[in-house]
C-alpha cells in the first residue's frame, strides 16, 4: 500500500511539473501579428432594396488597400460612383476597364490617394427618369443613384459624407447620367465627369432604347427636365453646380465629339466653370482608363479642397 502511495505521489508531482511547463509554454507563445495591409483593394457585391426602383438591386463596391486593417478602422474615404454605358452592367468598370488596378496603384503611390468606388447597374436607363409607352412616369435611375445608393453606401461603409467627397464618373450613356445626376442632386455630389458622353442637344428618337427612356414618341419637355445640355441653361447661375469635367477622344464618333463640344460651348455661354479635354482616343476602354490619371487628379483636387 505504501508503495502505491509513493507511486501516486510521484505521479502527482510529475503532473505538477508538466502543468507548470505547459503554463510557461503558453506564457511565451507570441501574440499573432497585426493584420498587414494588402497591396490590393477588395471587391464587395452588395444587394439592397431600392425604394425608388421598388426592387432589389446589386452593386459592386471597391474598398481600397488597408480598409480592413485594424489601425485604419477610423479612416474614412471619398466615394466615386462609376456609371456604365448603354446595356452595360456593374461589372464593366471592374472586369473590362479594371479601374480597381488603377485605384490600387494610386493607393500605393508616394502620396497615397485612396477612394471607395461604387459601380451600380443601370441597364439602358441613361441614368434618368424614364417614360413608358403612354408617357407616364417610369423608373427613375437618377433618383436611385442620387438618393438610395448614396444613403446605402454611407450606411454600410466608412465614407466621407460631404458633397465635395462624392463624385460621379460616367462613360458614354453614363457620361449623360453623370452630368444629369450631378446637376440635379448638387447636395449629394461635388463633381461630375463625362467621358465620351452621350450629351444629346435634343431628344433623340432614332433608337428603340431612346424611346424607352424619353417616350414613344419622345417627349421633348420631359427630356429637357433631365438633359445636361438643357439644364445648363435652365438652372440658375446661383445653382450649387458640381465641378464638371468633359473629355472625348479625337478619334471618337463624329456625333459624340460634336455633342461634347456643344456641351462645353453651352457651359461657356452661361458662365459655368468646367474642364474640357480632348486628345488621342476612341470610344473604348483604352481611352477611358488611359485618361484616368487626369480625371482622377481632377477629382482629388476637389476631395482635398477646404
Amino acid at each position: 500500500m505504501r508503495r502505491r502511495g509513493v507511486r501516486g505521489g510521484a505521479s502527482r508531482s510529475l503532473s505538477g511539473v508538466i502543468g507548470a511547463l505547459c503554463a510557461l509554454t503558453l506564457f511565451f507563445i507570441p501574440s499573432p501579428p497585426a493584420q498587414a495591409a494588402s497591396p490590393e483593394g477588395r471587391l464587395v457585391h452588395l444587394e439592397f432594396w431600392s425604394p425608388t426602383l421598388n426592387q432589389e438591386v446589386g452593386v459592386r463596391v471597391y474598398l481600397p488597400p488597408g480598409y480592413d486593417v485594424e489601425e485604419a478602422r477610423e479612416e474614412r474615404y471619398p466615394v466615386v460612383y462609376l456609371l456604365h454605358g448603354l446595356s452595360g452592367s456593374s461589372w464593366d468598370w471592374l472586369q473590362i476597364g479594371q479601374i480597381n488596378r488603377v485605384l490600387d496603384k494610386r493607393a500605393r503611390g508616394r502620396n497615397p490617394r485612396k477612394v471607395i468606388a461604387v459601380s451600380p447597374n443601370g441597364g439602358s436607363s441613361y441614368w434618368t427618369q424614364q417614360l413608358d409607352r403612354v408617357a407616364a412616369p417610369g423608373q427613375n435611375y437618377g433618383r436611385f443613384v442620387g438618393v438610395d445608393l448614396v444613403a446605402e453606401i454611407d450606411r454600410r461603409f466608412r465614407t466621407l459624407r460631404r458633397r465635395r467627397h462624392r463624385a460621379l464618373v460616367g462613360i458614354s450613356m453614363g457620361g449623360f447620367g453623370a452630368l444629369s445626376v450631378g446637376m440635379l442632386y448638387p447636395d449629394r455630389f461635388g463633381a461630375a465627369v463625362s467621358l465620351s458622353g452621350a450629351l444629346f442637344t435634343k431628344v433623340p428618337d432614332n433608337k428603340k432604347a431612346y424611346r424607352r427612356v424619353w417616350g414613344d414618341p419622345p417627349v421633348a419637355a420631359h427630356f429637357d427636365r433631365f438633359s445636361p445640355y438643357a439644364l445648363a441653361s435652365s438652372l440658375p447661375r446661383s445653382h450649387p453646380w458640381p465641378r464638371i469635367y468633359i473629355a472625348c477622344g479625337d478619334g471618337d464618333h463624329k456625333t459624340v465629339r460634336a455633342r461634347s463640344l456643344a456641351m462645353h460651348e453651352r457651359l461657356d455661354q452661361v458662365g459655368i466653370p468646367h474642364v474640357y479635354s480632348t486628345g488621342p482616343g476612341r470610344h473604348d476602354w483604352r481611352y477611358w482608363i488611359g485618361s484616368a490619371p487626369a480625371w482622377l487628379d481632377f477629382l482629388d483636387a476637389g476631395f482635398s479642397s477646404p
